[in-house]
Parts: structure tokens; C-alpha cells; sequence
């Protein structure tokens, strides 16, 4: 039980791919490594940067096997509403309940 609680708060190696792009990222949680892969990604590309209305993150060492039976998906607008980008969150948000 405690060792579990203790890796819990070790980082992981991950991997945050959407849209053609892949950033790795070491976090303690997947859903804090998809907010990180996604700042990261806008800092890299800019403006220009593509985004999915998802964000999957992996194991590093899974995503170099291509097994993505154990990866996570994250809805790309609250990643960017936890980002603090609520226009495009919204926006985000619109488009997957247009769909």
C-alpha cells in the first residue's frame, strides 16, 4: 500500500501525441502530463500549432512499442480550459457537441 502511494508521486515517462505531434513529458499523472504536453506543444509550434479534440498520453516505453491498449484520452477543451484558454475551450466544446 505505501509503495504504491510513493510511485504514485514519482514521475512517469509519457508520451502526449494529438493531431501529427508527439512530446514527451514526465509527470506523476497522465492527465497533468496531456495539460504539459499541450502548453508545451503551443510553445514549440506556435500559432501554428494542430490540435485533435483529443489528447492521448502514454508510457513512454508503450508508445515506442506502438501498444496503446493502456494510453489515456483527454478532451482537448478541458485541457485547454485548464490551461486558462476558455475562447478556445468553448470553442472546442462546441465543435464535439456539433458533432
Amino acid at each position: 500500500m505505501l509503495l504504491s502511494k510513493i510511485m504514485n508521486k514519482i514521475p512517469q515517462n509519457y508520451v502526449v501525441s494529438s493531431a501529427g505531434w508527439d512530446i514527451p513529458i514526465d509527470h506523476i499523472d497522465p492527465y497533468g502530463a496531456a495539460v504539459n504536453g499541450v502548453a508545451c506543444a503551443l510553445n514549440s509550434f506556435g500559432a501554428s500549432t494542430l490540435i485533435s479534440t483529443t489528447v492521448m498520453v502514454s508510457k513512454e516505453s508503450e508508445h515506442k512499442r506502438n501498444d496503446f491498449t493502456n494510453s489515456h484520452f483527454f478532451a482537448s477543451h478541458d485541457i485547454f480550459r485548464d490551461l486558462g484558454c476558455k475562447k478556445t475551450s468553448k470553442a472546442l466544446e462546441d465543435f464535439c457537441n456539433a458533432s
